[in-house]
């Protein structure tokens, strides 16, 4: 992720998307035919690292070639577009179940293939953006990024909190082993009213959009306890979290964009490191 801001400062938003597309269909070639563990991680890390690539440069795409009006629909609908993944990701996993987990790798390989071609033919060149203006720059984007910058680090580690938990929760149950298949599919499918998020933000603004999410998480969390071993309760829950955990990044994106349009892509890529740097120092202690 990183490394995708220089590279978009100089060759263009389009380059780190196709670099994006390229290791996520390499790295799942490699893990499909891993015959070690070592090799296996090589493409599992290679494959995650695409969406590092691909996430934070849409910002300047969508900046760039959307009308002002269009922007946070088109941002909203681009991020939700992981839900489509987890929906996915649950049907993978019942294909693994069902044969080899190297079925998950093919499905993945294949999906990264497509998305890599639809982005090299839909999305157009565009010139790199204006550099950085030093530490004034960086100054006045960490200023501006003040709030949702605050926000990330409280969502990242309400969402590591709440999976964290959940696991425990189907850990201790005894549901079916495709109930985790079936969770992940769940978010997914209620993850798709993320799409709505631009339009939202229009009307309490993306600050009240954003906490709302935070609440919706930790409800969806809270369900967890009472849900026990019960199936319903349990779906009640990844429902509610689908729509919270989906929404709150599809409202980090748009509000970064709101806020810095003409740096959308370093905006969005500051408050995912900071959020992200905040989890790794703050993981949830293990229950006992």
């Amino acid at each position: 992720m990183l490394i995708a801001g220089p590279l978009t400062a100089r060759r263009g938003p389009r380059a780190p998307t196709t670099v994006g597309g390229a290791c996520g269909a390499l790295g799942a070639v490699i893990a499909t035919f891993a015959q070690s563990p070592e090799v296996l991680a090589v493409g599992a890390v290679l494959t995650g690292s695409a969406g590092g690539w691909v996430w934070a440069p849409y910002s300047d795409i969508v900046t760039r070639l959307v009308p002002g009006q269009q922007r946070p629909r088109t941002l909203a609908i681009i991020t939700t577009g992981t839900s489509s993944g987890l929906v996915a990701l649950g049907g993978l996993a019942v294909l693994a179940a069902a044969g080899s987990w190297r079925l998950v790798w093919v499905g993945v390989a294949l999906a990264a293939v497509v998305a890599a071609a639809l982005n090299l033919r839909l999305v157009p060149r565009t010139r790199p953006g204006p550099h950085p203006e030093g530490r004034h720059g960086v100054s006045s984007l960490a200023r501006a990024l003040r709030l949702p910058a605050a926000y990330s680090v409280v969502y990242f580690a309400v969402v590591v909190i709440c999976f964290t938990y959940s696991a425990e929760v189907l850990d201790d149950g005894d549901l079916p082993a495709a109930a985790v298949a079936a969770l992940y599919a769940t978010i997914g499918v209620t993850g798709v009213l993320a799409v709505t998020t631009g339009a939202l933000v229009q009307r309490p603004g993306s600050l009240r959009v954003a906490a709302l999410c935070l609440v919706t998480v930790a409800a969806a969390s809270a369900l967890l306890r009472p849900a026990g071993d019960s199936p319903v309760a349990t779906a009640a829950s990844a429902c509610v979290f689908g729509a919270g955990y989906m929404t709150g990044s599809a409202v980090l994106a748009v509000w970064t964009a709101e806020l810095v349009p003409d740096r959308a892509s370093a905006a969005f890529t500051g408050c995912l490191v900071v959020g992200a740097v905040a989890r790794s120092r703050r993981r949830p202690s293990p229950a006992r």
